[in-house]
């Protein structure tokens, strides 16, 4: 019965960047400083975290999506924030939309790539997102 139905993912998840910092090339980012910045970049701290199911498997591996462009986790995914360098992002500000999840299951940070990068299933992904996050009801 599934297989008829003309069902679409949906879920979108979006949060706004609250810092954006420059940084020297050599400069080193989270918990036990597991990425290192080959060259100068810009970063920006998106405030969702391995306390609000963002899987912390997903340190060094996922990306989000800011202004359309596909900017990279760098560093470890802490309890409530993520850094994500946003060094290609054209005039990129605080209070832009970083999209974590995207509904296109095309995307690398649809909830079935995010599952993949983090060796789980995307059930796992979508009933791991806590209170804290609004949801709404979109038509």
């Amino acid at each position: 019965l599934l297989n008829f139905l003309p069902l679409q993912p949906s879920l979108r998840l979006t949060a706004p960047i609250v810092l954006i910092k420059d940084v020297p090339a050599g400069a080193a980012t989270g918990y036990g400083l597991t990425y290192r910045f080959p060259r100068e970049a810009r970063v920006a701290l998106v405030p969702i975290g391995y306390a609000d199911g963002y899987f912390r498997a997903l340190s060094n591996k996922a990306c989000m999506r800011v202004r359309d462009v596909l900017c990279p986790v760098r560093g470890r995914v802490s309890m409530d924030q993520t850094i994500i360098e946003v060094t290609k992002v054209p005039q990129v500000k605080v209070g832009d939309v970083a999209e974590i999840i995207s509904p296109d299951p095309a995307a690398p940070h649809s909830v079935e790539n995010l599952a993949r990068l983090a060796s789980t299933v995307p059930y796992e992904i979508i009933t791991r997102l806590g209170d804290r996050i609004t949801r709404l009801n979109v038509s």
